[in-house]
């Protein structure tokens, strides 16, 4: 027998059973032989369809869906979603329900595990609350819902991501629960006040009420509202701390021996999902080159990929709207229709309180309550851990009272053993109703029109600016903003007296709101919306700092007219005000102290400084891990390591931090453990030396080297683009401008231990639209439309992004039709 002949036909089949069942063999084979949607021109069938759909790719592989009914389009559009993102559409919905051991095992995620983030997302209910009667729907709302899920499963089935072959699983039905998840996801991703409240209450818990207090206040911080006083008549707020619970705090504060500082931050690992901000500003006819309003935004959130956000096209009769949505959802979350332009940013609204719960001594199954009878649920949770092809489950318990479930079970380390219970107060009213109301937004004719529909949205609380071909610019708050009397919101309260329950939700009346102020220009970006000393009922009493804020206002005035590329720009802007604001005060503590040569070349650096957040720059770099080793040092005997990482990663504890720098004698800076009093100086230098050894560490001995885009990056990655052989899923690593609170917000997680000012989150969204040109106006995203390793259109977008630069909103469909490749849709 000659068998040297069979050796090359035995090796093929070798390798092709090689490629077709193992996991390295799915990877070379798509590596070599990628199976993406090809954006040609075809014919597919979709079952459902009433008419054809035409669906048009332009040169970034953005969908233009023209269908001749709503629910047709809405049905296109689930396709093309699943078509383009599944897998990310699969993540999205597990993150909301506490599934994501259960496909890719227990491994670290945001910094916690995979199981305890599962575990916390149980907590918060998002999969109980995504379950719904349709009978109980309005006939819009149930037809939108399961036309969205058919074509999700539809396009699922045509084109089966790459993902579910390297695992060696099967990818679920979509359903219509999954689609509500996904829209909670995006009101739980902005809801942050909590976390304010938890770091509070751990402060309080170690160092007492008193001391508490100076360090994170109760009280608004001095700051710029978007919405200006009108009625200057100043109203007393409530007390900062509820009278009934200071007996649970030590009189004196507490040392604590912190030890080494591990990467231990699984206490609110949630938290990192949600670095959520955004920008927006719009500027009237008066401050306009071409005599019509000129609307910016970019939407903050987490950097993923592919992007969190989505962009589209949708035409149906009655609609005719471009811009940007999350996966998921089939209509549109900023953008703009031809008559209506608008963006979004949080409102960083109040909408979640902590419940300090008291037992009930004649009952511990009960918590007290005056207004009804609430027990003490035990829940058991059961999370599945994939382990290669088996599933281990793994059992939890979750209990939950009448407001909630409890902290202290979702967030098993946040709490000291003799902790009180802390029940989680939230709730969602009527979000199963959403999507028409959406709808109708994306149909609005002006501002009006579009406040109107989308302030019978529940949830998300949003701030909505917007412009319109009349040339009206307004700007207002949506959602449902929970009522309180008696408590600000900003501390925990008991749970046991009705005086600190809410008493029901804000009227639309009664939310902020403004349409063509005399200044003729609108900003926000998640500063105060409304003076809270001024305005009731209670919007918020914690925002972000109004840098941003201060810096975009500034902008806008420096010139008295705008065009679209002027307004554009400055989303680029990332001058720094906190620093412009800190180091002052590091200056003046470092001025007489004695110095090496290299002491001296990095306190040159912070005095030529013009607080420019640039990669480049050295100074930026010095004065951040000074900031940062400031507060560690602070805090290094008064709070425990999980309560310093609660605090560092709340996104807006900073603003706090910048008032002790106003105050060299603050009493943050006394070491609890020496006799003598330490002032601000004490820690600036300790900081500054720190800064310099931790920098000469990672960056080398060169100064002129330490730019801070060496530690200030990002490299958006694939969920399994850890892994080595997988690496070419991942896109390119580049050094970022900005900061967390500069106009171009790179959001980073002070809190981490090896990379804390690596970028997680920033404008994964853009757009600029000059109402007198609507057909070129531009947005992006911040890697590009479609979730399919080494697609074309993967991360197209991602090189323009990080230069600031925008892509065309194609909007002229005489345009799209000649240019680009058809694909239609029939039954």
């Amino acid at each position: 027998m000659n068998w040297k002949k069979w050796l090359i036909p035995i090796f093929v089949l070798v390798m092709l059973v090689v490629l077709k069942v193992t996991p390295l063999g799915i990877i070379l084979k798509y590596k070599f032989f990628p199976h993406y949607p090809k954006n040609k021109a075809e014919k597919l069938t979709m079952q459902g369809l009433k008419n054809p759909v035409e669906i048009y790719f332009d040169e970034y592989g953005v969908p233009h869906i023209e269908a001749q009914n709503i629910e047709d389009l809405t049905r296109a559009v689930g396709f093309i979603h699943a078509r383009y993102r599944f897998f990310q559409l699969d993540i999205l919905r597990r993150f909301a329900s506490g599934r994501i051991a259960e496909l890719v095992g227990e491994q670290k995620i945001l910094g916690s595990t995979t199981v305890d983030f599962d575990l916390a997302m149980r907590g918060w209910g998002i999969h109980r609350k995504s379950q719904v009667d349709l009978n109980v729907l309005n006939s819009t709302d149930r037809e939108l819902l399961l036309a969205m899920t058919d074509g999700i499963n539809q396009g699922a089935k045509v084109f089966r991501p790459v993902e579910y072959d390297i695992l060696g699983i099967e990818p679920e039905p979509w359903t219509v629960a999954d689609t509500l998840s996904v829209s909670l996801l995006q009101a739980w991703s902005i809801t942050h006040n909590w976390e304010q409240e938890a770091v509070r209450l751990n402060i309080a818990l170690s160092l007492g009420l008193e001391m508490a207090e100076k360090i994170y206040s109760n009280d608004p911080i001095p700051t710029r509202s978007t919405i200006d006083v009108v009625k200057k008549v100043k109203i007393p707020l409530p007390e900062r701390v509820a009278q009934e619970i200071i007996n649970l705090f030590p009189a004196k504060p507490k040392t604590v021996d912190v030890g080494n500082r591990q990467n231990n931050y699984s206490l609110s690992a949630l938290a990192q999902l949600r670095p959520s901000a955004s920008n927006a500003w719009v500027v009237g006819k008066s401050r306009s080159n071409s005599n019509m309003p000129i609307l910016s935004n970019d939407m903050h959130l987490t950097h993923s990929l592919p992007s969190m956000l989505f962009l589209q096209h949708i035409k149906a009769p009655g609609l005719d709207a471009i811009g940007g949505t999350m996966p998921g959802l089939p209509f549109l979350i900023g953008g703009h229709n031809g008559k209506v332009a608008w963006g979004a940013t949080s409102a960083v609204a109040d909408v979640v309180d902590l419940i300090i719960e008291k037992i009930d001594p004649n009952d511990k199954n009960f918590v007290l309550n005056e207004t009804k009878k609430c027990s003490i649920s035990y829940d058991a949770e059961k999370i599945n851990v994939r382990d290669g092809s088996k599933i281990e489950s793994r059992l939890f318990t979750i209990r939950r009272t009448c407001n909630g479930a409890l902290v202290n079970d979702i967030y098993p380390q946040f709490l000291p053993a003799d902790a009180p219970l802390i029940a989680i107060r939230w709730e969602l009213p009527n979000v199963e109703s959403s999507l028409s109301h959406l709808l109708k937004a994306n149909m609005a004719n002006n501002v009006d029109e579009l406040r109107e529909h989308l302030m019978h949205i529940p949830s998300p609380v949003q701030n909505i600016t917007a412009s319109d071909i009349s040339g009206n610019i307004a700007f207002f708050s949506t959602g449902s903003v929970p009522i309180r009397k008696n408590h600000r919101g900003t501390f925990p309260v008991p749970g046991w007296l009705k005086k600190y329950e809410w008493e029901g939700w804000t009227k639309k009346e009664d939310m902020p709101y403004v349409k063509n102020p005399s200044s003729d220009y609108i900003v926000n970006t998640n500063n105060q919306v409304v003076d809270p000393n001024f305005h009731r009922p209670l919007f918020h009493i914690d925002s972000a700092p109004s840098y941003r804020f201060e810096r975009a206002e500034k902008l806008i005035l420096d010139q008295a007219k705008h065009n679209r590329n002027s307004i554009q720009q400055i989303q680029l802007d990332h001058i720094l005000l906190r620093a412009k604001r800190v180091v002052p005060a590091m200056l003046a503590d470092l001025k007489n102290v004695e110095m090496n040569d290299q002491q001296k070349k990095a306190l040159s650096y912070l005095q030529s400084w013009d607080y420019n957040s640039h990669a480049n720059s050295q100074a930026m770099t010095l004065f951040m891990t000074m900031y940062r080793e400031s507060i560690l040092k602070v805090f290094s005997e008064k709070l425990t390591v999980a309560a310093q990482n609660l605090f560092l990663q709340q996104r807006y504890s900073t603003t706090t931090v910048d008032t002790w720098f106003d105050n060299a004698e603050h009493t943050i800076w006394d070491d609890l453990r020496t006799p003598n009093k330490e002032l601000r100086s004490h820690v600036v230098l300790y900081a500054f030396n720190s800064a310099l050894k931790i920098l000469n560490e990672k960056l080398g001995a060169d100064m002129s080297k330490w730019y801070w885009g060496q530690l200030h990056y990002y490299q958006p990655k694939h969920l399994f683009g850890s892994k080595s052989i997988l690496s070419f899923f991942n896109l390119e690593r580049i050094g970022l401008n900005g900061s967390l609170d500069s106009v171009w917000k790179a959001h980073f997680n002070l809190h981490h231990t090896e990379d804390p000012f690596k970028v997680v989150a920033g404008p994964v969204f853009r757009l600029a639209i000059d109402m007198a040109d609507i057909n070129s106006a531009q947005y992006s995203i911040d890697t590009g439309v479609s979730g399919w390793p080494m697609d074309p259109h993967y991360g197209d977008i991602y090189q323009k992004w990080q230069k600031g630069e925008l892509i065309p909103m194609h909007y002229d469909w005489d345009k799209i039709k000649k240019q680009f490749t058809l694909m239609r849709l029939q039954n």
